[in-house]
């Protein structure tokens, strides 16, 4: 008896362990994902399969029936190797965010991967002609627009009707605000990087003007694009002359004049009698004039954005909330539009534009809280007009810190979503820098680097480093110089094989690496 049982049991672990290998047999590959993604594209529903009614009660309806009560709506259904792959690998392809539960979406378990992946997801298909919804972008009542804003809108609400969640996770709220359709509003400038992307592949020749668009937008560069156009005529093709009319109409649009009013229908949601109302109201106010000092409204927007930041931490409504956070993403929008019109002609003057800039970076929670508390008596402007080169330097050196701490905090934030979406599309690397170039980090990056440069010709200091600009914010580890073979690592380094007579270049070094003749970051 004893030995059957001894028997019975090795023979059920057994069948165990081949269950449990099984199940990691069936976890789909980073190679699998890739090769779903291509078949996605090139059909029609994409990763969805019908169109049906999602209830309240948890039912699903096809579309000719009606749910029991009312709060249904109607979507697509997912595929079943989309949902599998979800349950496997917590990947989640082709989100629609109506009748999704807001606590599955947020998931909090694992770092808020989920939303995480709706953003990268969101970028892929502006970059990449709809990505895995290439076709499916156009499969009729996969998903309604009005169903996704009022389903943003209550998701934010109770996001932010939590005590805690604003306060630790405030720059992750407010990029998700950026690309979780809430209020109606789109992204004209990331579809203004995306489509002049696009035509680059597409075009050669556009590289250059595709780099100023990306690196320093400004409205000059419109009549440049329309030059560009009449001179390659001959080049265009039809698809390529309507990605230059959607170009050309965005940056219209992207450099109309600013129109503060438009903050007012946030204004409104808030209480009346609070000092962030009032200080509100005056700005508008105050640069809503024909004529105004423009560094002025600057400084004016970096105090704002700090100080609606704080007051999101306030005792507030989670619907005064929500109006903060759009407004704080609309006066950073003013900002970035209008930073070029900040002419600076002393250093003095650049180290207040840059001041003001890292202390708007703080209010977009681009840095934290402490960081700015520790770092703002180091970079506050000085109070003579008489300032040494030590102190320059030390001002300048700060100032690099704040770019990096600020880089690295969005790198945090999304880095490990990054890498698991670039296991299988390599395209999701450009998400971070995408993010970046989208805010206020641009301009004070440019603006820090010319201040660089600025102090290296006064203390007789220069980098070589292959022709590139900005050259003043390449830091050298160890001295010396090193021969060989360049590589370029685009992805992850963990399976490049490492040899003593090349040298490496990658956006982050793995922790094992084998020695090599040098490496750049």
């Amino acid at each position: 008896m004893g030995k059957s049982f001894v028997k019975l049991f090795i023979l059920k672990l057994f069948f165990s362990l081949m269950f449990i290998g099984f199940l990691n047999a069936q976890e789909y590959s980073d190679l699998e994902i890739k090769n779903l993604i291509i078949k996605y594209k090139q059909d029609a529903r994409g990763p969805y399969k019908a169109i049906r009614w999602f209830c309240p009660d948890g039912s699903t309806l096809p579309p000719e029936q009606r749910c029991p009560e009312p709060g249904g709506v109607q979507r697509a259904q997912f595929k079943d190797e989309v949902l599998r792959l979800a349950a496997k690998r917590n990947i989640y392809l082709g989100q629609i965010l109506a009748a999704t539960p807001f606590e599955d979406f947020l998931d909090e378990p694992n770092n808020n991967s989920r939303l995480k992946q709706y953003q990268i997801e969101k970028y892929l298909r502006a970059i990449d002609d709809g990505w895995l919804l290439r076709k499916a972008q156009y499969y009729r009542g996969a998903f309604q627009a009005e169903d996704e804003v009022n389903w943003g809108k209550k998701f934010f609400e109770w996001l932010l009707g939590s005590k805690d969640l604003p306060a630790s996770k405030f720059l992750l709220i407010r990029e998700a605000a950026k690309d979780i359709p809430h209020a109606g509003d789109d992204s004209r400038a990331q579809s203004i990087r995306s489509v002049s992307k696009n035509i680059s592949d597409s075009l050669p020749s556009f590289l250059d003007l595709r780099v100023k668009i990306h690196g320093q937008p400004e409205v000059e560069d419109i009549a440049a694009i329309k030059n560009f156009r009449e001179k390659n005529i001959s080049k265009i093709t039809p698809e390529l002359s309507k990605m230059f009319d959607k170009l050309i109409a965005d940056m219209d649009e992207f450099f109309k004049p600013v129109e503060l009013s438009s903050l007012n229908k946030y204004i409104g949601r808030l209480p009346k009698g609070i000092t962030i109302r009032s200080e509100l109201e005056n700005f508008v106010k105050t640069y809503s004039s024909e004529s105004f000092n423009k560094s002025a409204m600057f400084i004016s927007s970096a105090d704002l954005l700090l100080n609606i930041r704080n007051a999101i931490n306030e005792n507030l409504t989670a619907r005064a909330k929500l109006a903060l956070v759009d407004i704080s993403l609309s006066i950073e929008t003013i900002l970035f539009k209008e930073m070029n019109d900040w002419k600076t002609q002393t250093p003095q003057n650049l180290i207040e534009k840059n001041y003001y800039l890292a202390k708007a970076l703080a209010g977009c929670g681009y840095l934290e809280l402490w960081e700015w508390e520790k770092l703002s008596p180091k970079i506050s402007p000085p109070k003579s007009d008489n300032i040494n080169l030590k102190q320059l330097t030390e001002i300048h050196e700060n100032f690099k810190r704040a770019v990096e701490w600020s880089s690295n905090l969005f790198r945090a934030y999304y880095e490990n979503t990054i890498e698991l979406y670039a296991g299988f599309e390599p395209l999701a690397e450009g998400f971070l820098d995408d993010k970046i170039r989208s805010s206020l980090l641009l301009p004070f990056g440019i603006s820090v680097s010319t201040l660089g440069d600025f102090v290296a010709e006064k203390a007789n200091h220069k980098n070589y480093v292959l022709g590139i600009s900005g050259q003043q914010q390449a830091r050298g580890l160890n001295p010396g110089y090193a021969l060989g073979e360049l590589v370029v690592v685009s992805g992850s380094p963990e399976n490049i094989n490492f040899t003593q007579d090349k040298i490496f270049v990658f956006n982050k070094p793995p922790s094992d690496m084998k020695p090599v003749a040098g490496i750049a970051t």
